[in-house]
Parts: C-alpha cells; sequence; structure tokens
C-alpha cells in the first residue's frame, strides 16, 4: 500500500483485507495522485482549464470534469494529450510486483 495513506480506522483496514476490494482502492488512489499532479502542473505553468482545454482540442467542461475525477475514461490516450498540452513526458515502467505493494505507483 502507498506510504502516503492514513489507517482510516479498523473498518476501512478490513475491507482492504477483502478479495479485489485492496485492488480497486489502489488504482482509484493512484488515479487521484496522477489528478492531483496534472492540476498542480496546470497551475505552476499559470494555465486556467480553458487555456488548457483549448492546447488539447477538447472543452472547459471536459478539464473540469476531469480534475474532479468525474469524467470517466481515464486512457493512455488522454493522458498522452495532457502531458503534450502541459509540456510533460509521460514514462510507464513494468516490473515485478513484490507482495503488498500497490499495482499501479504514481512518481
Amino acid at each position: 500500500m502507498n506510504k502516503h495513506v492514513r489507517p482510516y480506522g479498523k473498518r476501512f483496514q478490513e475491507r482492504l483485507k477483502q478479495a479485489g476490494y485492496r485492488e480497486a482502492y489502489e488504482i482509484e488512489y493512484a488515479k487521484a495522485l496522477l489528478l492531483q499532479k496534472l492540476l498542480e502542473r496546470r497551475e505552476s505553468l499559470d494555465l486556467n482549464q480553458a487555456d488548457l482545454a483549448g492546447k488539447m482540442g477538447v472543452t472547459q467542461q471536459f478539464i473540469s470534469e476531469f480534475e474532479r475525477g468525474r469524467r470517466q475514461g481515464f486512457s493512455l490516450d488522454t493522458l498522452a494529450k495532457f502531458a503534450e498540452a502541459l509540456g510533460c513526458q509521460v514514462t510507464l515502467h513494468l516490473v515485478k510486483r513484490k507482495e503488498n505493494q500497490p499495482i499501479l505507483k504514481v512518481a
């Protein structure tokens, strides 16, 4: 599990032991971290949502929904569009997973 996750109590810890729950939680957590990094990058470039939308060829509403995690379809294509518009590079590594480590890791 990611070291940034704080224990939310016994009930949460018990649910993490359920088949599939931990993996689903870790994936959603990684998405949230990635969205946060995209938002921070946009803000560091002094771009508003409309500016970024124009660079990506999408609507401001799309950017807003995406940044709030309300947009479905978190694909590599979408991530690549964000990266290009924000002047970033996406690097993916496939490494052997050790027991009790997250499936996805955002660095």
